[in-house]
């Protein structure tokens, strides 16, 4: 995950902006040129974040590509920023060209009454430029609600899977009305598309660190598992083997101190491994008739 600064939003949102102040055109021109392409950039590290997020899940198995189709999930934010992208600059470029012939030819729009001579004025090229403009406008307002509608609605099915088989707090708790993101956008000139970015951005951090920790609680676990069970072998193993030796010994039915002995250290062995594992070795030596019922009794005694 590609980690955005603060700053970035700040310096951003400033060069998109102050290009509205400044009197010579070139330098507003420089400028602006500087905010949207931080302002892109922006858009796509979110879409890509959002994707890599979905790519790493599906590969671990938290989430599986039945889940994606049943939930409406779609795959890919960066073809909707992508296109969104394009289509913005694109519009950006016509709506400059169109201001520009629009400025220079201002007393033409004083008589708006002779099109075929606002046609000629303005030439071809406006009226193309001002189709592309439309246009584009239009693209990109259905491609961003199709972008946010992916980074916000289904990032919420998405964290309700994930919340549900991990155990993880949803950062956002239901859907939204995207409808009405485009409308507070559009009224504020952008302006609120800044603060909405910046409160993605930091939900996918906060959600990708709540996602790093439970995936080292979850290897930790893992580690304590195989550990475990790596002990239970060595337990079984040292059993086996103990009841492989005591077994031969016993078989020659050793008498006297001899006896004593290797009871002693058959007892001493035993109270090595677990309870039930030993419980299990002397009762089959009983039944074997390796030892008495005395000599059991006494070892279950003292083994319990």
């Amino acid at each position: 995950m590609v980690a955005l600064k603060g700053y970035l939003f700040i310096i951003g949102a400033i060069f998109s902006y102050i290009p509205l102040f400044l009197t010579n055109p070139a330098t507003a021109v420089a400028v602006n040129a500087v905010g949207i392409t931080i302002s892109l950039y922006i858009w796509y590290v979110l879409a890509a974040n959002r994707d890599r997020g979905i790519a790493a899940l599906t590969s671990s198995g938290t989430i599986s590509e039945r889940d994606l189709s049943v939930l409406g999930i779609r795959k890919s934010a960066r073809f909707f920023a992508s296109i969104y992208s394009v289509s913005f600059v694109l519009m950006t470029l016509s709506m400059t060209f169109v201001f520009r012939r629009v400025m220079e030819n201002i007393e033409i729009f004083e008589n708006m009454s002779d099109v075929q001579l606002m046609v000629e004025t303005l030439g071809t090229v406006y009226m193309i430029a001002s189709g592309v403009f439309t246009i584009t406008a239009i693209v990109s307002l259905v491609f961003l609600y199709k972008l946010l509608d992916v980074l916000l609605n289904d990032e919420v099915k998405l964290q309700s899977v994930i919340g549900k088989r991990r155990k993880l707090p949803m950062m956002q708790v239901r859907p939204v009305s995207i409808a009405l993101l485009l409308f507070l956008i559009v009224l504020s000139y952008g302006l609120f598309s800044w603060f909405l970015r910046y409160r993605i951005a930091v939900t996918q951090q906060l959600f990708g660190k709540l996602e790093e920790q439970m995936k080292e609680v979850e290897e930790q676990k893992k580690r304590e598992e195989d550990h475990h069970a790596k002990l239970e072998d060595e337990v079984n193993r040292k059993a086996a083997d103990l009841g492989t030796i005591y077994e031969r010994i016993f078989s020659e039915s050793p008498e006297g101190e001899k006896r004593r002995e290797a009871l002693a250290t058959f007892f001493k062995d035993l109270s090595e491994i677990d309870y039930d594992k030993a419980k299990t070795i002397i009762k089959e030596f009983l039944e074997k008739n390796l030892i008495t019922e005395r000599e059991y009794k006494r070892i279950d005694d003292l083994i319990s």
